[in-house]
């Protein structure tokens, strides 16, 4: 065989390879894809299965809640909504398993087009190699070195199957790249969504924990009686309008007080979180449809899971305007600023301002409590601190004040 001749037959061979599956696994890789495969199927099947579960749990709830106001219906109501988050901390369990499992068949699949695109690149490098290797004279030999115009063509047709199958490798190279990249980008978005179910995870537990005690709270409350609930729910429904009238009567003088000895320049348009920036998992919202006595009233500020004696800190400039012990919120105070804001503090182990006191923003003002059966719980369930903001008296959601933590 002519030299010529034995260079092109290499690099034909050289390039025979390039034409396998742009994905080529290993019979090893390949198995193991298929287990995981099933795994995440038989989970995103339990999956449906314990969402089906929590959709009847919520009609349940919805339910009851056109019932008459009764302690019993009450009690009902938190007990469906504790089963409720339950299942929802089952349907986190297993939304975190299957991306664990599909990142897991990621990897596989990366490495595995990893080790793909290492031997096309070699491909591609034999190739380019051979023909810079190649002598031209000879190659123009093959193609004209023939005085059989067939043999000649044939040749001709050679060298365009050759050029073919270069062009294909090429793009084969391209396309191994951009499904590598689009696999680790892949990859990316679901590690932060694995993040993110594991935070919502971690304050389902809490919740669950709060949602668990707060039958309890209420049975303690009222001793079973029917009479001494509807008393309970008559005498928080006064406390929270009390609060609001007081707030309202209080706010133009304070605001006065502010602005004329210049302490309260700064405004209160924008608060700061009142807790350290490790305090910061919100348990409860802002007319939360999951608190668990918002059968008796809206939830009319933020909880945010903190462990007894951690300091607050006033959001704003302004004057305590009292410290106070009440059935629902247990100790609580109120602090004044101006623009109309008003922030409330509750389930306090104790306070460290006192009632007509200038606070500045930062300061420490109380420390948080809330744990079952502490003095000065209220109607708590669990170590936190419940915030509320109110602007010309009436709650307001927080979060549309305060710059996140």
């Amino acid at each position: 065989m002519k030299t010529g001749s034995l260079v092109v037959s290499l690099f034909v061979a050289s390039l025979l390879f390039a034409q396998g599956p742009v994905f080529a696994q290993t019979t090893d890789v390949s198995e193991e894809v298929e287990v995981i495969h099933e795994v995440i199927k038989d989970k995103k099947n339990a999956l449906n299965e314990v969402n089906d579960r929590i959709q009847g749990l919520e009609k349940e709830v919805g339910r009851l809640q056109k019932q008459s106001k009764t302690l019993q219906n009450e009690v009902a109501i938190i007990e469906n909504r504790t089963a409720k988050l339950e299942l929802d901390i089952e349907a986190s369990d297993l939304q975190i398993s299957a991306l664990l499992d599909e990142i897991q068949l990621l990897d596989a699949e990366v490495e595995a087009l990893g080790e793909e695109l290492d031997r096309q690149r070699i491909v591609l490098k034999t190739a380019l190699q051979e023909l810079n290797n190649a002598d031209q004279r000879r190659l123009l030999f093959l193609v004209f070195g023939t005085d059989s115009f067939s043999e000649f063509f044939e040749r001709v047709r050679f060298f365009e199957r050759v050029n073919q199958r270069l062009e294909k490798a090429v793009k084969r190279t391209t396309e191994l790249q951009r499904t590598l990249q689009n696999e680790r980008q892949d990859k990316e978005g679901k590690l932060i969504t694995v993040q993110e179910l594991s935070d919502q995870l971690e304050t389902q537990r809490i919740q669950l924990t709060f949602q668990q005690s707060a039958k309890e709270v209420l049975v303690a409350q009222t001793k079973s009686s029917q009479s001494k609930y509807e008393s309970l729910v008559a005498d928080l429904l006064a406390e929270q309008r009390a609060i609001q009238n007081q707030i309202v009567a209080l706010q133009d003088d304070i605001d006065l007080r502010l602005k004329a000895g210049d302490q309260g320049g700064e405004g209160s348009s924008v608060l700061n979180w009142p807790l350290p920036s490790s305090s910061n998992r919100i348990t409860t919202l802002f007319h939360d449809p999951t608190y668990p006595f918002r059968y008796l009233f809206e939830h009319s500020g933020l909880d945010i899971a903190t462990p007894v004696g951690t300091e607050i800190r006033s959001p704003a400039p302004g004057y305590v305007a009292w410290t106070r012990q009440g059935q629902l919120y247990g100790n609580y105070m109120m602090v004044v600023h101006t623009d109309g804001i008003a922030t409330l503090y509750a389930h306090l182990s104790s306070f460290s301002a006192k009632p007509d006191q200038f606070v500045a923003r930062g300061q420490v003002i109380a420390r948080s409590g809330g744990c079952k059966g502490c003095a000065g719980a209220g109607l708590s369930t669990g170590p936190h601190l419940h915030f509320e903001v109110r602007k010309n008296g009436i709650p307001a959601d927080p979060l549309q004040y305060v710059l996140k933590p």
